[in-house]
């Protein structure tokens, strides 16, 4: 449930972003190359979550990824806001 509602967000965000003149015949390539970076996530995490498991066990794989969480929300907080005009056309 959290999956959907984040992914909605972001594509939401990023075709408010691409509204831009300059961005707008990009914004297919930028939507397209998320949705691939998602999935490259989804089969690369399960993965180096067992490497770092059978490496260093559990404890760590799960302290690497609260480290990785907390360093994705702290650069969500630099993202460039969306000016009103924009999403309310």
């Amino acid at each position: 449930f959290g999956s959907s509602l984040a992914s909605a967000s972001a594509c939401a965000y990023l075709v408010d972003l691409t509204e831009r003149h300059h961005l707008r015949p990009y914004r297919g390539l930028i939507v397209g190359a998320q949705g691939g970076l998602i999935a490259v996530g989804y089969v690369l995490g399960p993965a180096i979550g067992g490497l770092l498991t059978d490496a260093f066990g559990a404890q760590t794989a799960y302290c690497v990824v609260a480290a990785l969480t907390a360093g994705c929300a702290a650069l969500y907080t630099t993202l460039p806001e969306v000016p009103a005009a924009v999403c309310a056309a």
